[in-house]
């Protein structure tokens, strides 16, 4: 009798530790989990510096402002697969592009391919093209009666095959949530601002940057 209790207490206390493994083992599967799904899905690229200038008048009395805008390095493959997280820290930026535009806000942006979540989980980045930069207004009055319209396009602009890729979305349903444009805007200040343009899941985001921990 003593030898049947022994056993079973021996048993019951196995099976209580392997539980405890178990589930032990199961939380952390299930936080390592949560932890990658909150990295793909709050992840933010940046891919542009723009230095804006502080909001200024012309003779007229017309607002405008003067940028610079450093779009960042594409890596190569290789450079990619074989970069360090440290490496990757150290962005580099295509030569500064300088401009003047009217208006008091300055708006950037392009067009945009997001997946859908499943895929968004696996690793799948979303794709994106910056096709243009220009002055913008805070009211349509001052839009309607301004002297000219300041647009500049960006690396080659809206071209045919973003425009096919959007008429042909149906093709795609299966990987493809949508096909847009996606632009970020910021109101031109009484001082210098140094803001950095980001590619999100959700499409382009313009913030400010405190310190440039960058490389040209």
């Amino acid at each position: 009798m003593n030898k049947s209790f022994t056993k079973l207490t021996i048993t019951l206390l196995l099976i209580i530790i392997s539980l405890v493994l178990l589930l032990g083992l199961g939380g952390s599967v299930a936080a390592g989990i949560w932890l990658h799904t909150y990295k793909v899905f709050t992840k933010e690229e940046l891919v542009a510096e723009i230095i804006v200038g502080e909001q200024m008048k012309d003779e007229n009395g017309n607002e405008y402002f003067e940028f610079e805008y450093k779009q960042v390095k594409e890596k190569s493959v290789l450079e990619d697969i074989f970069s360090k997280d440290e490496e990757i820290e150290q962005t580099r930026f295509e030569k500064a592009e300088e401009y003047m535009a009217y208006g008091d806000q300055i708006k950037v942006g392009g067009e945009v391919v997001k997946f859908h979540n499943w895929l968004i989980f696996l690793g799948f980045e979303t794709i994106y093209k910056i096709s243009r930069i220009e002055g913008d207004y805070d009211s349509v009055e001052k839009a309607r009666n301004a002297p000219e319209r300041s647009v500049f396009e960006l690396n080659g602009g809206t071209d045919s095959y973003w425009k096919g890729l959007e008429k042909n979305k149906g093709k795609y349903n299966f990987a493809v949530d949508t096909v847009y444009g996606s632009f970020a805007s910021k109101f031109v200040q009484d001082e210098e601002r140094i803001y950095g343009l980001y590619i999100t899941k959700d499409g382009f985001l313009l913030d400010e940057l405190d310190e440039l921990n960058y490389t040209n």
